[in-house]
């Protein structure tokens, strides 16, 4: 199918130069097929050919207006200002103690996102309460609909713009633009299901008269595909639609027989392959460290025996979150290179920990716990950028717990005096205090910044005041300095994946900050208020990285597998109920929720887990689909 696209595109191109060409594909699927046009085409761009994404078409169809976006921590940072906003205003909702629980921010930011996809609006929800007879679920609706309008309410002005609409305002930009019209060839690959807004989009290129054409894996007769049958129906409702071109090449890239058969016959246990395998191997390990173990062992074989480069080698894994450590372990001790699509959340990263412990010392009135997750976050740096010595802070710990320091008094005392224990004093020894100087020097640098925050956060009332504030403490603890010569200690070394990482989490903080002053603008609060609104953002802060080098085996999860063809595929994990994953969360609407707004308001969500289970097995198929020659289990 893919090849079909590529080929009908250099046709194009050659018989029609100055038209121009654009293949749309899913995000994770960008770097993918944009390599892949290079290699065929020579470039992108200013041939007239062009890989976009919908995240990229909106980018520059839509670049001349100028347009500002929340990032997602600032989009976390309104919906928690959303819901706190509809608790003040209606505290007697039956809802007001679920609103109130810490993990109802995500809730309600996936269920504005499903929204935006699905292109339902608050005045639909509020609508359907009058058709609505389940008590329960009306006042879902409604606390759905006044936390999404007050959410909407935000961008009115026109200041910023939701990202989430994006999509529909490039189709409204499709019919109003010139470009868009017979000599435009648009080819969308890799979908496996579209939602509404892509559908306003293929509506709109259609009415303009785009030659568009859709590839999507459907064979009609194949229960695993039955995921994309409901695409499959809304395309062939498109203005223009001339039919379908069957691709009857099928598995075309798989070199192994035995492989082939397996993929033919996926699901059907009444098919038995009767010759001898060769290609296809079980492992049995006692527990995922044995059995990444002999992953290693297995690749570095296939390199060092059959001559497998790493870049020809993929590794997916049932529960990549829960192994990862192990993969990190174990490659690393066989020098093993990869790269893992592994993302990794900004809030549980020590950096951000260093920031968020500053909200837990205030909160919690300077208790020894928030005081020493501060110090020992370890990312708080002297004047020379190097870090403070583990020993002292350690002497500093000893030091309060032997005296039980506890209070800011405690802490911000100018000098702590060694003095003498109930056993010393019986028997007269040391009866002097005794003053370490070095200690108390440690500790009055360590503590001095959180002197000064405490101190400016009593002049101020607004999200301005605060973030200055704590943009501040930053530079007070040379935080920036510091971890910029942790980068060049990391490239250095060759840590280039930590030296990438430790770049992008300054600017992610800091953004975070200047978000949380966009969101927030004027409105007045508390310190701890301020705090959670950053803990929300910070949530939403993903840590991504890039492959370092090319040739190097990829390691992924079912979920967000996107590997082109490679020679040999190992999947590890592979239980029940983590391969895939297990879905048990329904979200804010349940099951029955979503089949009656579908039946009785005519509004369409996301499928329900019976069929979201039904997608995750079809990923698992798609996550093997890619291998060519060995596949291990």
């Amino acid at each position: 199918k893919s090849r079909m696209c590529m080929e009908e595109i250099r046709a194009v191109h050659e018989k029609f130069p100055q038209s121009r060409c654009i293949m749309l594909v899913p995000d994770h699927y960008s770097f993918e097929t944009e390599k892949a046009f290079v290699d065929t085409f020579g470039g992108t761009g200013l041939n007239n050919i062009d890989v976009m994404t919908p995240r990229k078409m909106a980018v520059s169809f839509l670049s001349a207006r100028d347009l500002k976006y929340l990032t997602e921590s600032g989009r976390q940072m309104l919906i928690s200002r959303a819901i706190r906003t509809c608790i003040s205003e209606d505290n007697s909702s039956p809802l007001i103690r679920t609103m109130r629980t810490p993990g109802f921010v995500n809730v309600m930011e996936s269920l504005i996102s499903e929204m935006k996809r699905y292109c339902v609006t608050p005045e639909m929800l509020i609508k359907s309460t009058e058709t609505v007879k389940n008590d329960v679920l009306k006042n879902k609706l409604d606390a759905a609909a006044r936390i999404y309008s007050a959410y909407n309410e935000f961008f009115q002005n026109g200041a910023y713009t939701d990202s989430g609409d994006d999509l529909l305002r490039v189709a409204e930009y499709i019919r109003q633009s010139d470009e868009f019209n017979e000599e435009l060839y648009v080819w969308a690959d890799r979908f496996d299901e579209f939602f509404p807004q892509h559908m306003a989009i293929f509506n709109a290129m259609a009415d303009k008269g785009v030659n568009l054409t859709v590839g999507i894996n459907y064979p009609p007769d194949d229960e695993k595909y039955e995921v994309v049958s409901g695409a499959y129906e809304q395309l062939r409702q498109l203005k223009g639609y001339e039919g379908d071109i069957i691709c009857k090449e099928k598995l075309r890239h798989v070199k192994s027989g035995e492989i082939k058969f397996l993929l033919s016959n996926y699901g059907d246990a009444d098919k038995h392959y009767t010759d001898e395998v060769n290609d296809i191997s079980l492992f049995i390990g006692r527990d995922a460290y044995a059995e990444t173990e002999h992953t290693a062992a297995e690749i570095l074989r296939l390199v060092r025996e059959e001559g497998y480069r790493y870049r020809d080698i993929a590794v997916v894994c049932g529960n990549g979150a829960a192994v990862s450590h192990i993969v990190k372990a174990v490659f690393d001790e066989y020098r093993i290179p990869y790269f893992s699509d592994e993302t990794i959340t900004l809030a549980d990263h020590p950096i951000a920990m260093q920031l968020l412990s500053v909200f837990d010392i205030l909160e919690d009135e300077w208790s020894y716990n928030s005081v020493m997750r501060y110090l020992r976050s370890g990312f708080i740096y002297d004047e020379n950028y190097k870090h403070f010595d583990r020993a002292e802070i350690d002497r500093i710990d000893n030091y309060a717990l032997k005296y039980g320091v506890r209070g800011r008094k405690r802490w911000l005392e100018d000098t702590w005096l060694e003095e003498a224990n109930d056993f010393e004093r019986v028997w007269g020894e040391e009866e002097e205090a005794e003053c370490d100087e070095k200690l108390n020097a440690v500790k009055k640098l360590m503590m001095t910044p959180l002197m000064s925050l405490h101190k400016k956060i009593k002049k101020t009332h607004t999200a301005h005041g605060y973030a200055l504030a704590v943009f501040e403490l930053l530079e007070d603890i040379n935080m920036y300095g510091g971890l910029k010569k942790d980068v060049v200690h990391f490239r250095g070394s060759g840590r280039n994946d930590e030296a990438q990482q430790f770049s992008e989490i300054w600017n992610l903080i800091i953004e975070t900050l200047d978000q949380s002053v966009v969101t927030m603008r004027e409105r007045e609060m508390s310190f701890a208020e301020y705090g959670e609104y950053i803990k929300a953002g910070l949530s939403k802060c993903v840590i991504k990285t890039i492959p370092s080098a090319l040739d190097s085996v990829c390691v992924g999860s079912v979920e967000r597998s996107t590997s082109a063809a490679v020679k040999a595929l190992f999947v590890t994990g592979a239980v029940n109920g983590t391969y895939p994953n297990d879905i048990v969360d329904e979200g804010f609407f349940s099951n029955a929720d979503r089949n009656i707004l579908k039946e009785d308001c005519q509004i369409s969500l996301a499928p329900d887990t019976k069929k979201r289970m039904v997608h995750q097995y079809f990923k698992v198929y798609k996550a093997i689909a890619p291998v060519t020659d060995k596949l291990f289990f």
